[in-house]
This record gives C-alpha cells, structure tokens and sequence, in this order.
C-alpha cells in the first residue's frame, strides 16, 4: 500500500514513515534510518516521524536518545498517552523502574493505554521484587 501511495506521490511523508516502521519491525534500521533522513517531516507527520525515529534509536541500542525525543513530544502535549506508555516501556526496558511507574501511573484510566500502562506498572513492581504490591495491581 505504501509504496502504491509513494508511485502517485513520490513525497507523501506517511507514506514513507510507514515503509521505515516495516524496515524496523524487519529489524532492517539502517534502511528504515536511510527513509526517515531522506525528507523533512511536516506539521501533519512530525509526531509519527518522531515516533518512528525514537522506535529506530532503541533498535540500535541509542535508549538515550530515544528518551530526548519522547520527552520532547511531551513537553509539547503532556496529555499524548501513547508517547507516555512508549516512554514507560523504555524506562522498563532500561530498567529504570521507578520512571517507568511514574509514567504508567500518569496515563487515566479512561485512556486506550490504561490497562497495557497497569499491566506494565505491576511487571515494573514485579522487577523490583514487589511481589505482594504487584499481585495487587492485578487483583483491582
């Protein structure tokens, strides 16, 4: 589909952000760097380029720089949930585990992410030998 929409627009900037996401779920991130670095995002695409190029950094192991941009992203719209749980799931990657919490704890309940965001914080507890606390953030 991507590369249908690139032959009618050769520039469409989601139309390429989407070909660097397979390239990473291909674990192809040179190729998927090659796409992002080859056009300059617009105000429609930032979010998802930045998303895209935070996704690239952890797949080359650049969990520092991954982190700046999704600090960034919510500097700029501190209610962008899926930003929040991204950055969480970093910090449980990274094994900061107490930032992971603090941004699970940050997403509402009503949010999409909020059950994934709970889950995570108990593993996040769990990870830090909080056995009894994390049974409990499966019992509520």
């Amino acid at each position: 589909v991507y590369n249908q929409v690139l032959t009618v627009d050769p520039a469409n900037g989601l139309a390429l952000i989407g070909i660097a996401r397979v390239h990473l779920e291909m674990l192809q991130p040179a190729s998927a760097k090659k796409i992002l670095d080859s056009f300059i995002p617009n105000r429609d695409n930032m979010r998802a380029y930045l998303m895209t190029y935070s996704s690239y950094h952890q797949t080359v192991g650049e969990y520092t720089e991954a982190k700046h941009i999704y600090k960034a992203l919510l500097s700029r719209n501190p209610g962008d949930n899926d930003v929040r749980y991204a950055l969480g799931r970093l910090y449980d990657y990274t094994k900061e585990w107490e930032k992971a919490k603090a941004e699970f704890a940050k997403i509402p309940a009503n949010d999409k992410n909020a059950r994934r965001a709970r889950l995570w914080f108990g593993m996040a507890l769990f990870h830090q030998r909080k056995f009894a606390e994390a049974a409990q953030v499966g019992d509520v």
